[in-house]
Formats: C-alpha cells, sequence, structure tokens
C-alpha cells in the first residue's frame, strides 16, 4: 500500500527531467540510467523519485555534463548545498556521479 502516492511522484520526477530544457540531453540520459539501476537494485520509488529532484538540481547547479565534472566542481555545489535543506543522501548522489 502506497499511502504517499510514492509511484506517482517518482514519475512526475521523470517527467519533470524529460520536460526540462535547463537539463542536457547527456545528464537526461544519466538520470535515467542512474534511476534504472537503483530501481533494479531494490531502492524505492519514492527513494529514487527524491534522488531524481536533487540530481534535477545539482545539474541545473552544475551547468555541465556530469561526466565532465571534477572534484573542484562537486565542492562548490555540495559547499552551495549544506546551507540549504537538501538530504544527506545527496552527497552520496554526488560521489556516486563523480565515479560513474
Amino acid at each position: 500500500m502506497d499511502l504517499h502516492n510514492y509511484k506517482r511522484q517518482f514519475e512526475r520526477q521523470i517527467e519533470l527531467v524529460k520536460e526540462d530544457a535547463l537539463i542536457s540531453e547527456e545528464n537526461k540520459k544519466w538520470i535515467f540510467k542512474f534511476s534504472d539501476y537503483m530501481l533494479s537494485d531494490g531502492i524505492s520509488h519514492g527513494r529514487v523519485g527524491r534522488y531524481i529532484l536533487d540530481l534535477r538540481k545539482l545539474a541545473k547547479m552544475l551547468n555541465k555534463p556530469f561526466q565532465e565534472a571534477n572534484k573542484e566542481d562537486i565542492r562548490r555545489v555540495i559547499g552551495e548545498l549544506y546551507p540549504s535543506c537538501f538530504l544527506r543522501e545527496t552527497t552520496f548522489i554526488l560521489s556516486f556521479s563523480v565515479n560513474l
């Protein structure tokens, strides 16, 4: 039973990625690949939806393909994120994006 409708929230995050002109096609593909990987690993739709939300924001903050981001770029973004209300799991996504 999905009281919070996490699957629909997840689907909406996917739609928002597809619709966002500020996210490069390369980053969109990476976000979808990451999403598929996490779901296949048993991560819930709610959690993956949250990761996608964070990745959407990250893509806009980096303003470059994830694969081209270096440690300085990631540190800059983390420095911008910590004062905000991002979850600690966001740092996992950032480190994963550097290593993928």
